[in-house]
């Protein structure tokens, strides 16, 4: 790929070393050299919408030019991977819904309890939170604020949608997908209202404090398969943001290959009902 990219395209390693690093500086996901080909790749209809042949040229423009703010929602769109589903990784899921979320009902009732879905792409798992509150009648119990974000404005427009595809629901028991969704054709299924008016959905950008503050504070947060991306220097910024906006003992679920251990003054590993979390010191 990279050979036809450089038929195409006009850039050296220096080139895509500036744009790695501007990228970086304002999203937070890092592409190390031996991702350059990958990061090319995803950026090349880009320039091809602007007319540009050179990765140096579009490096100018995301930088300098006063009209370049609106192109990074789609520098961000192109470079993010949207793979979800619902009832992915569903343990925590279970765990928040039949554990956390109980015994905050139980212990501070005034409160509500507060579960936020950061790069949440498409809004399967926060509606999988949902579903999973819905069976255990939780809402009954108190007020329950789902907020799922990401940095992808199209993922989080389907999100809103609440329509889904049939890859959507390669894990969800049959029983929950017949009672929480409506047919729409036979390539697509919607949300019922019960669910969708249970979640909702905004920007935000994990690396950006001030924007991730503004949120307020949570009890339990999910940030899963997100912290590939990330190089070492913004993890440790990611881990401060959340663990700032984690209320104390509140918990962190991450994906299944993933660790906060370099943290401990931060978050102290647990384990509840066999699945593995994080709990804010």
């Amino acid at each position: 790929m990279m050979t036809v990219l450089r038929s195409l395209y006009h850039f050296s390693s220096r080139d895509l070393t500036l744009l790695s690093a501007l990228i970086r500086q304002r999203i937070g996901l890092t592409f190390n050299e031996d991702k350059f080909d990958l990061m090319a790749e995803k950026l090349a209809p880009l320039l091809a919408e602007h007319g540009m042949d050179s990765f140096l040229d579009y490096y100018y423009f995301l930088k300098y030019d006063p009209h370049s703010e609106s192109e990074w929602a789609q520098v961000e769109q192109a470079l993010t991977v949207n793979e979800t589903y619902f009832w992915r990784e569903f343990g925590a899921i279970r765990v928040a819904a039949e554990r956390i979320v109980p015994h905050l009902q139980r212990t501070r009732p005034e409160k509500p309890v507060r579960i936020w879905h950061a790069a949440c792409a498409s809004g399967e798992e926060p509606y999988s939170m949902v579903m999973a509150l819905l069976e255990g009648a939780r809402f009954l119990y108190g007020t329950i604020d789902v907020l799922g974000t990401d940095i992808d404005r199209q993922a989080l427009a389907q999100a809103q949608s609440g329509v889904y595809g049939l890859r959507s629901f390669r894990s969800i028991p049959p029983e929950i997908q017949a009672r929480y969704f409506q047919r729409v054709d036979d390539a697509s299924f919607r949300l019922t209202p019960t669910v969708m008016r249970r979640a909702r959905f905004a920007y935000c950008n994990l690396v950006d404090t001030a924007a991730v503050a503004a949120l307020g504070q949570f009890d339990v947060v999910f940030c899963r398969n997100v912290w590939i991306y990330f190089g070492e220097e913004v993890v440790a910024r990611v881990a401060e943001n959340i663990y700032r906006v984690l209320r104390p003992g509140g918990y962190v679920a991450l994906g299944a290959a993933e660790s906060l251990l370099r943290y401990p003054q931060w978050f102290q590993p647990c384990e509840m009902d066999g699945v593995f979390l994080y709990r804010r010191v």
